[in-house]
Order: C-alpha cells, then sequence, then structure tokens
C-alpha cells in the first residue's frame, strides 16, 4: 500500500496539468508555506537567521526538479548564485542543496555539467568548516551523475558533499568509494523513491538495517580519518536513538555528526534533539515552484497531509 502511495504522489507531483491546477490554488498555496521558507533568496535568508538565532542550522534548497525546460535551469542556477555569497556574509554554517535534475541532467549531461561549474565559481572561497554544496539525490538513474558531479565539483575545489539513499543495494559500495576520494560530507537519507526489488531494499527492516551499516560506516575511524562529516536525515525517533547511541560507542562527540529533518515537519521531535545536546539542520526549500515538492513529502509519509490539513483549516502545529 505504501508503494503505490508513493507512486501515486510522485506522478502527481510530476503532472504538468495537477502542477499548474495546484499552484494556481491559494489555499494550497499557504498550506505548502508549512513546508517552504519563502518565495526568494532574501526571506529563504530571513529563515536561516531565524534558525541560527535558535540554535540550528539551515539546508538551503531552490524549489524544482525533473526540470525539461533549460530556461528554467538557467533561472534555478541564477537564483543559487546570487545566494552563496551571502551565506558568509551573514555568518551562517548553511548547506545549499542542489538536485541533478535542476540543473540540466535530465534534459543533457552535458547542461548539467555547465551549470555545475557555474555553481562551483560562485563558491565563496570564504566559508564556515561545514558550509557545504550538497548535492541531493533523486531516483536511481541520476545516482552515477551525481556521483560524477561532486567529483567534477572537488576537482574545481568546492566542497561538494553528497546524499546517499539507504534503501538502493549499491549504497554501501557507494560509500566506500567516496569515502576513498575523501568526501566531506555525506547526508544519509532512506531514500523517497519507488525502484524495484533488483536494485532496492523493499521492507522497512531491510532499510532500516541498510541505514544501520551505513550509519556505522560514517561513524567509523576510517571515516574520521579520511575527513568525514556524517549527516543522518530522518524523522524517525527510534532511530535517532539508535543513531546517538552508536555516535556515542563510536566515540564521536556531539557537533562531530549531526541530524536532518524538513523544515514544517515534527517540530517536538526536532526539539528533543536540541534538548539532547545534538546538532539540528533544517532542509528549508525556497522558491515559487512548490507543488512537486510538497507532493513528494507527502508521498513519503502520508501522516504529513496532516500539516496540509491543518494549514488550509488555518490551524496551528
Amino acid at each position: 500500500m505504501a508503494s503505490i502511495w508513493q507512486n501515486m504522489m510522485i506522478a502527481l507531483a510530476r503532472s504538468s496539468k495537477v502542477i499548474a491546477l495546484m499552484q494556481s490554488t491559494p489555499s494550497l498555496a499557504a498550506a505548502a508555506r508549512e513546508f517552504v521558507g519563502g518565495p526568494d533568496e532574501e526571506a529563504a535568508l530571513r529563515t536561516a537567521v531565524g534558525l541560527h538565532a535558535r540554535g540550528i542550522r539551515s539546508s538551503l534548497f531552490y524549489l524544482g526538479e525533473y526540470i525539461i525546460d533549460p530556461a528554467i535551469t538557467r533561472q534555478t542556477v541564477d537564483s543559487l548564485v546570487r545566494l552563496l555569497p551571502q551565506l558568509d556574509e551573514r555568518g551562517l554554517d548553511t548547506h545549499v542543496s542542489v538536485d541533478s535534475t535542476q540543473i540540466g541532467y535530465s534534459i543533457r549531461p552535458e547542461l548539467g555539467e555547465e551549470n555545475g561549474l557555474r555553481l562551483a565559481a560562485a563558491f565563496p572561497a570564504r566559508r564556515s568548516a561545514h558550509s557545504f554544496l550538497m548535492l541531493d539525490m533523486e531516483d536511481a538513474a541520476y545516482v552515477d551523475y551525481t556521483i560524477g558531479l561532486r567529483r567534477l565539483l572537488a576537482r574545481r575545489g568546492v566542497p561538494a558533499a553528497i546524499t546517499l539513499q539507504a534503501y538502493l543495494r549499491r549504497t554501501e559500495a557507494d560509500l566506500a568509494g567516496l569515502l576513498g576520494e575523501r568526501v566531506p560530507c555525506v547526508r544519509l537519507v532512506k531514500g523517497a523513491f519507488s525502484e524495484g526489488r533488483e536494485i532496492a531494499w523493499m521492507h522497512t527492516a531491510e532499510i532500516r538495517a541498510a541505514y544501520m551499516r551505513l550509519a556505522a560506516q560514517m561513524l567509523s575511524e576510517k571515516a574520521r580519518e579520511a575527513g568525514l562529516f556524517p549527516v543522518f536525515a530522518t524523522h524517525n525517533e527510534e532511530l535517532i536513538d539508535a543513531l546517538r547511541a552508536l555516535a556515542r560507542k563510536s566515540g564521536f562527540a556531539p557537533g562531530e555528526y549531526e541530524f536532518e529533518m524538513l523544515y514544517g515537519v515534527r517540530p517536538g521531535l526536532q526539539a528533543k534533539i536540541l534538548a539532547a545536546g545534538d546538532q539540528l539542520r533544517l532542509y528549508v526549500p525556497y522558491g515559487a515552484y512548490w507543488w512537486p515538492y510538497t507532493a513528494r513529502r507527502i508521498g513519503e509519509n502520508p501522516r504529513n497531509l496532516l500539516f496540509v490539513w491543518r494549514a488550509l483549516a488555518g490551524r496551528k502545529r
């Protein structure tokens, strides 16, 4: 059932007709603000500054995915080029996240590389220790492109980090290879796409076991020696407790790793993470193209639909 629901929401996220309908509905736009940090770079920066004042780091993401119009890829990169220099000016320890399909890989790989190099040229020389250009991971067809883009950016001196998905069977080998390349940061997620059994773990227990195996690699002495900063992205409280225990057992202190959650999701759990002394980062999307992102968030977890209904009803979380 979860796969059927997820596939349905992914289809709705990619349907041009549904996108046009949803984006033109004011009440739904209001609901999307539960998950979105603002319509433009300035609003996103204000959100990041507000979170920073509460001891929370940010990962800023310009909304848009599976783009097939080259003009929109330029618009995406233009926004990030404007955003990047401002992070150090405002004293923010912030990731800037980007999808490979946002910058042209779903059109042609050469365009994606061209736009990736534009981002490399704009990345500020002065930055905080944990400010990375974080490459998001999409469906399995884009894994090799994303890893290749990270290598390209790293060769240009960009602190390029990458997201890995625990549910893909290949990820343990990918992580080992990235550690060999001295990747500065890996964000580990469960995986938000529907793939076949031949390439992905299918059951919750399998994915949880894979996540913990990968976490152990990220918290190993080999990873520490390679300079890896581990980021664990999850909203599962039981998993967070297990990761915290693993980090302590492996000799990692709070601040030597961090947890990441989505902006607007489970604020009570966010407070618990901070109260436990751990570092928290929130993934903060911004921009006007909010429907595909919101639909995928609902697809990942039907409970997120409650936040939309509450927003539509004008209720507070």
